[in-house]
């Protein structure tokens, strides 16, 4: 499945990004389905999560990435278009031209690969599919360890408890996922109601 979710200078990207990923698709005979964010509605996404066997996650960046979270736990893999910036045309009337940023917050080797741009793709795409045919990803376990209501809530607790006595660090939730954790109760994780 390919999720656009290309809000910014989408008349450029669909050439320069969407169009040569759509050919090379085709060209290796592999099928897929399409959704745009805002043009679907929930049991369509839902049904489109059970028919598909991966998704190409077009997005310049997120703040949580509710859609390709619960891509991954439905065990989905996801290959991530990551440009790595910011690109809310308004940024440059903030006076900040180049604003570092991620299109899936929270992810890692279990969940899938990330590519920058479309010159990339063909050669991420060969290892994605190289990978995931291995059995090398396991995004619903990724999930599971690091997105559980469990975990989300002690680390709620956590940045509470810090700026209570004044030692927050600022830390983000991100870099809060990324520290280990006890095996977290596989009947309640966070976007799999």
């Amino acid at each position: 499945m390919i999720y656009d979710k290309l809000l910014w200078d989408r008349e450029a990207l669909v050439p320069l990004l969407l169009d040569p990923i759509r050919q090379e698709l085709q060209r290796r005979d592999l099928s897929y389905r399409e959704l745009r964010y805002g043009e679907y509605d929930e049991a369509t996404y839902k049904a489109a999560l059970q028919s598909c066997s991966s998704m190409i996650f077009l997005s310049a960046h997120e703040s949580q990435g509710l859609a390709y979270q619960e891509c991954l736990a439905s065990g989905v893999p996801v290959l991530a278009w990551d440009p790595g910036w910011y690109g809310d045309p308004n940024r440059l009337a903030w006076g900040q031209p180049e604003v570092p940023a991620t299109s899936v917050p929270y992810f890692d080797e279990r969940c899938g690969l990330r590519f920058s741009d479309a010159t990339e793709f063909s050669d991420k795409l060969t290892e994605f599919l190289d990978l995931g045919q291995s059995g090398a990803f396991a995004p619903r376990d990724y999930v599971l360890a690091q997105l559980s209501l469990e975990r989300c809530s002690a680390h709620f607790v956590e940045i509470l408890e810090q700026a209570q006595d004044g030692t927050n660090t600022g830390s983000s939730p991100a870099a809060a996922a990324k520290k280990p954790v006890a095996a977290a109760d596989p009947s309640v994780v966070a976007g799999t109601a």
